[in-house]
């Protein structure tokens, strides 16, 4: 199968899924050694990257040796999904006060929501969910915004 049809199968795919190009974009490249890199970046803020991901993951077909565990050179197809850059700016914007009031109250730990939680200690700073103990750090005010936001978009930080 070409790049061209390889395409044209996933956008027909994704779009039974309900996902236009609008929401996600696919870019599909070869490389060395015969290998495919599909690489798909999802442009709405409101759509759940790891979703895209598993209807992609179908594509995926890495030949990986049994015994040591390592990828094998040739006819590899790699897929990549991520958000684009800045796509949670505008949406977590409405989060920044709640997440300035967390960050400026000078505690070692706040809960944000029920089961989300900021901890602080002399150097760093990391957003962390109770019930899957997915941890992230924090840099930035505007970053908890954003972590803030897609708990309460998607239920996780992990996406």
């Amino acid at each position: 199968m070409t790049n061209k049809e390889l395409s044209q199968t996933i956008r027909a795919e994704l779009k039974k899924h309900g996902y236009t190009s609008k929401t996600v974009s696919i870019s599909i490249r070869s490389g060395g050694y015969g290998d495919t890199y599909i690489k798909a970046k999802v442009k709405d803020p409101k759509t759940d990257r790891s979703k895209v991901k598993a209807v992609l993951l179908r594509y995926r077909d890495v030949d990986i040796d049994e015994r040591s565990q390592e990828i094998l050179q040739g006819g590899n197809t790699f897929v990549t999904v991520d958000y684009e850059y800045g796509i949670f700016d505008a949406v977590a914007a409405d989060w920044i006060p709640m997440a300035r009031e967390a960050y400026d109250s000078g505690k070692e730990a706040v809960e944000l929501f029920d089961g989300l939680y900021l901890y602080r200690d002399k150097f760093r700073a990391w957003v962390s969910e109770s019930k899957s103990l997915t941890r992230r750090s924090c840099y930035s005010i505007e970053n908890l915004a954003e972590l803030i936001y897609k708990y309460a978009q998607f239920g996780t930080i992990a996406v």
